[in-house]
């Protein structure tokens, strides 16, 4: 049996200006199979009516 590490990504740890390139970095370095978790401190989708 194969057991797998968490991939975890807190982003909430970074500046707002460097939280989605880290993302696509992380996201890109994935192997096949691989899964990454993204803890957020915020609704990822935009705002579009008033918030």
């Amino acid at each position: 049996m194969q057991t797998t590490a968490e991939n975890i990504l807190n982003v909430t740890l970074l500046e707002p200006r460097q939280k989605h390139p880290t993302i696509f970095v992380r996201f890109d370095e994935l192997e096949e199979g691989e899964s990454l978790t993204i803890h957020n401190d915020h609704d990822p989708k935009p705002c579009i009516t008033s918030c």
